[in-house]
């Protein structure tokens, strides 16, 4: 799969953005939990060649959408958080990719499911790609780094 990820060179070029779902008026803070990302693409050296910050407040169970999308693909990665103990978050991440290949035109699609598990207060890493073993397979990387904490509504996230 990370063969097809990209002749990204073309990234530089390529509109990228970040779309979270939009806010739902009906989550209670009680049992809210405010999900921080930041997405970030990296050169084969892990230099950072673009990144987006972003917060999405929701409840367990109730996943983010996050959207990116550039010249020759299309990433929707759905994020559900749970709370499974004091201690630990769960999170399923699903990405589907469309990858669009000049030669031959067509477009490849590609998906993955992951359950992990989230230290509370503590940031983990998401690679919908997984992570490029060469410079010939994929001279990129993406990364998620996500972020879930219970939210206050005084003033977004509370901590741990």
């Amino acid at each position: 799969m990370r063969k097809v990820f990209i002749p990204l060179i073309m990234l530089a070029y390529s509109q990228i953005a970040l779309f979270p779902q939009s806010e739902d008026p009906n989550i209670t803070t009680e049992k809210a939990l405010l999900v921080s990302m930041v997405v970030r693409i990296l050169e084969q050296n892990n230099q950072v060649v673009w990144n987006q910050t972003s917060s999405k407040t929701t409840i367990p169970g109730k996943a983010i959408r996050v959207k990116l999308t550039g010249e020759n693909f299309l990433i929707i990665t759905n994020l559900t958080p749970y709370e499974k103990d004091s201690e630990f978050y769960i999170l399923l991440a699903q990405a589907e990719i469309w990858l669009k290949e000049a030669l031959p035109q067509s477009v490849q699609y590609f998906s993955t499911f992951k359950t992990l598990l989230v230290p509370r207060g503590e940031a983990i890493l998401f690679f919908p790609f997984g992570m490029a073993a060469t410079e010939e397979s994929s001279p990129y990387t993406l990364q998620m780094e996500i972020l879930i904490n219970p939210y206050d509504s005084a003033g977004g996230s509370s901590g741990d």
